[in-house]
């Protein structure tokens, strides 16, 4: 089975919001997914999607994929009369390592549910902080799958298997012919510097699409919006990038004792303004978040001045409105 059917078994209504879309963009997205065989890359243009989808809702005109020049292919052309955008769409998932953690148990979970026995099962995992590579998961549920067949169980009881796993019967008899199964979530190993670009390190995936289309949206005259969908478990949430962008306020501590080298900054006051990565980015008219099944905007405080000004385009206007409707 394909991961696109796999999909559109546990979403029946993914039909619907593709045909919301043009012909080309239709095509082109089918053709993208039928194609996929890596559940990261798909779950990343199913991103691509929600975004389009919200798009194509406001009433704005949409290009999936177009091609500028130099070979350069944003996720999404907007028009909107004579106003056009461009969007990238990033999806924020959780750490490399709680991926792979994820992933394993994953396989487990879907192993179990293979296991012909008719048992409504809890799973735990009494150590989050396992290294995956010292187990093979066949060798856990050839474990599991003898004691469940082996004899009849009952509620409360319960095995471990290296230390780790713990199953325990929640109840027997039921409807299924296959295992069923509840289970703890993993600890979100929280990793700031996806959002936050450490100066040591290489540039993360957000700060190169900050710069990616700069020579294309100074020669088009484009609004560029750099589109983010919140994965729950990546332990980040809109309000993040409010003061990441936005800008904090900071406080002198030891306002009041300068000396003679401080007077220069004696007029600024105690409470300081700590601007944030829009200021530094002019090309980049906003942030649009997907969370929650939400959507908000965080606009540039540059690209804000426009609107207020009633110089704003009708794309911009009609963007702008996302925070208001809490779309």
């Amino acid at each position: 089975m394909s991961l696109l059917e796999e999909y559109k078994g546990y979403h029946p209504s993914f039909e619907s919001k593709l045909n919301l879309f043009s012909d080309e963009n239709r095509e082109k997205l089918i053709r993208k997914l039928t194609n996929e065989s890596n559940k990261d890359n798909f779950l990343s243009t199913v991103s691509e999607i929600s975004f389009g989808e919200m798009f194509a809702e406001l009433g704005i005109e949409l290009k999936y994929d177009k091609k500028f020049e130099n070979n350069q292919r944003p996720d999404w052309f907007l028009s909107l009369n004579e106003s056009k955008a461009i969007c990238d769409v990033y999806k924020l998932r959780r750490s490399n390592k709680d991926q792979i953690k994820s992933n394993f148990q994953s396989r487990i979970i879907e192993k179990i549910g293979q296991i012909k026995a008719n048992y409504f099962i809890k799973i735990t995992f009494l150590i989050e902080d396992f290294d995956t590579d010292n187990y093979i998961i066949d060798d856990i549920i050839l474990k599991l799958d003898e004691w469940l067949t082996k004899k009849e169980l009952s509620p409360g009881d319960q095995i471990i298997i290296f230390d780790i796993f713990e199953f325990s019967i929640l109840a027997n008899n039921t409807k299924y012919d296959t295992v069923k199964w509840v289970g703890n979530a993993s600890n979100i190993d929280y990793k700031h510097n996806k959002l936050k670009q450490l100066s040591h390190q290489k540039p993360n995936e957000i700060t190169k699409k900050l710069t990616k289309y700069n020579e294309l949206i100074e020669n088009h005259k484009l609004s560029y919006f750099l589109c983010i969908d919140i994965d729950f478990v990546s332990g980040f949430e809109p309000s993040d990038f409010y003061e990441h962008y936005k800008g904090k306020g900071v406080e002198f501590v030891d306002f009041g004792k300068f000396d003679d080298t401080m007077d220069q900054f004696k007029h600024l006051g105690k409470n300081w303004t700590e601007l944030g990565l829009f200021y530094d980015n002019p090309q980049l008219s906003g942030i649009i978040t997907y969370y929650n099944s939400e959507f908000q905007i965080l606009l540039n405080p540059l690209t804000k001045k426009l609107l207020d000004k009633g110089t704003n385009t009708p794309l911009l206007n009609k963007l702008s409105g996302l925070k208001k409707n809490g779309r």
